[in-house]
């Protein structure tokens, strides 16, 4: 009797140990195989953007198949962001271009795969995509700055003076004579205060400048 228990016991020991070593070998055999890639912006190619539509660049350690839009997801306070689209390297290159909507004033978008076991190496063999690197990350401004302030002078004798005023900080900001052709261009401090000096010298009489601002993500003041 107790031969007769030793005896199934251990044959329902080979029996859990066979099928863990089944499921080890299937889980193994679903990721079986890592391929490195990295993300960076492609277009544009700045952080900052005003842009509808933003490119990432994803590179891949070798060539991959099966990638559709479906293996990638957006976070980092994507908002109403979805990706469009994704476009395969024609060039020999492992170069994937995805294209992504992006949502409103405030979103940062940020891109990198799911792994949904569908991916799989040129030889037919799941992978598992593992990103390398940091993650780049798009900041969507489509507010303008406010029209900036032209201050200073008011009259002046002088065929060169210093043009004072105020604008939204660190944005750029152009004054101009329009019919003259006289421009000045800096970039506006902290501080908001600007002040520069345009050239060429303008020509006695009446002039009418105009100044504007551009800000880091293209948005020009209004």
């Amino acid at each position: 009797m107790n031969n007769n228990n030793t005896g199934q016991f251990k044959a329902g020991s080979l029996l859990r140990r066979a099928s863990l070593v089944s499921l080890l070998a299937m889980s193994s055999n679903v990721f079986a195989k890592d391929i490195n890639y990295i993300v960076t912006l492609g277009a544009p190619s700045v952080m900052d953007t005003n842009s509808n539509q933003v490119t990432f660049y994803v590179d891949f350690d070798e060539p991959v198949l099966n990638l559709t839009v479906d293996d990638f997801q957006l976070f980092n306070g994507a908002g109403a962001a979805t990706i469009a689209s994704i476009i395969a390297p024609s060039d020999g290159s492992n170069l994937y271009r995805l294209n992504v909507t992006t949502g409103e004033t405030g979103s940062r978008i940020a891109a990198y795969t799911r792994n949904n076991g569908t991916v799989t190496a040129a030889d037919g063999e799941v992978v598992t995509m593992r990103f390398t690197g940091q993650l780049p990350t798009y900041i969507i401004d489509k507010t303008p700055p406010d029209a900036p302030l032209v201050l200073e002078p008011i009259y002046s004798l002088e065929k060169d003076p210093i043009i004072k005023g105020a604008a939204e900080p660190f944005t750029t900001l152009t004054v101009a004579n329009t019919i003259g052709g006289q421009t000045c261009s800096i970039i506006v401090p902290a501080s908001g205060n600007w002040e520069c000096r345009l050239s060429p010298e303008l020509p006695f009489g009446s002039t009418a400048l105009t100044a504007t601002t551009l800000d880091k993500a293209g948005n020009v003041s209004i």
